[in-house]
């Protein structure tokens, strides 16, 4: 056995010491790890919890039936989408905040009529304990719906007011699997992730035509979630829900979050978005940002 521990442990990695014998030195050793074994875990993951449909053709039925269980079971569906396009600290912030929303929902259908209060006349500090419980629970389920490349690029690409940049930089694949990437430490040690499930909609892409995955309010009717959290600026989809003639939406709480940008950066010279990195990138920065 060698002499060194360090030089041992890098032995048992599979590495081979650098730094020869002389004991008062440190070892470094390289790691022989495949990169395969690495990226199991993340494909492994992807599989779970990311519904494609273009991969798939069993992947909205499967996305239904999980909402289905999730009910069964007494737990509420949270549902949002959005580009998630360079995945930032208010990407995170915004994931959180809707599937908090959900909290209410879930006191009006498990807790109102015994606790014989709504979910206004419960205190602050009695709605966040409330709140975190249901997450530590595991009671706030997740689906997230990424818009897919197509429609973004049609929407926002190289247009001056998004930065300039095409859109979208990352596909869509990636930017699901950034979605299912984030999470948050509820407590110590208890990590929570953001999305559930994850999904797309694109109204351009022909593959999707005659599935529900062909626009963002077909996607929604169809999984009916209990809770369908909304940003503020999704104006568009706000005035499709209140027209919309076929009660598709009747069973569900629409919940339109106001706009707040959770986090800023001082080199960005303004608030986290996409629009805002692509500027930063492009050699400029906003309000006197470095």
């Amino acid at each position: 056995m060698s002499s060194n521990p360090v030089s041992g442990r890098a032995a048992e990695l599979g590495g081979e010491a650098l730094c020869g014998s002389d004991t008062s030195a440190a070892a470094v050793g390289y790691d022989a790890t495949p990169s395969d074994d690495v990226k199991e875990y993340f494909e492994e993951a992807y599989q779970r919890r990311v519904y494609n449909p273009l991969e798939d053709p069993t992947a909205t039925e499967r996305l239904f039936r999980l909402c289905r269980q999730w009910q069964a079971e007494g737990r509420t569906v949270i549902f949002n989408s959005g580009v998630y396009d360079l995945m930032h600290g208010n990407h995170r912030a915004f994931m959180l905040h809707t599937r908090m929303a959900g909290a209410g929902t879930h006191w009006k259908k498990f807790s109102a009529d015994s606790a014989g209060r709504k979910w206004e006349d419960l205190s602050p500090q009695e709605r966040a304990d409330y709140t975190k419980q249901l997450l530590l629970e595991g009671r706030l389920k997740q689906v997230v719906s990424v818009r897919g490349n197509d429609s973004v690029a049609e929407r926002k690409g190289n247009k001056p007011e998004k930065g300039g940049a095409p859109r979208p930089i990352y596909d869509w694949e990636t930017r699901a699997r950034d979605v299912m990437s984030a999470s948050v430490e509820v407590e110590a040690g208890v990590v929570l992730p953001l999305a559930d499930a994850v999904t797309v909609h694109d109204e351009v892409i022909p593959e999707l035509a005659e599935t529900p995955h062909n626009d963002i309010m077909s996607i929604a009717a169809f999984l009916q979630p209990d809770v369908w959290s909304l940003y503020f600026e999704s104006q568009y989809i706000i005035d499709a829900i209140e027209s919309d003639e076929n009660g598709r939406f009747t069973n569900m709480d629409v919940l339109v979050l106001t706009g707040r940008d959770f986090y800023s950066d001082r080199l960005l010279g303004g608030p986290f978005t996409t629009t805002n990195i692509t500027r930063r990138l492009g050699g400029s920065a906003l309000n006197g940002g470095k």
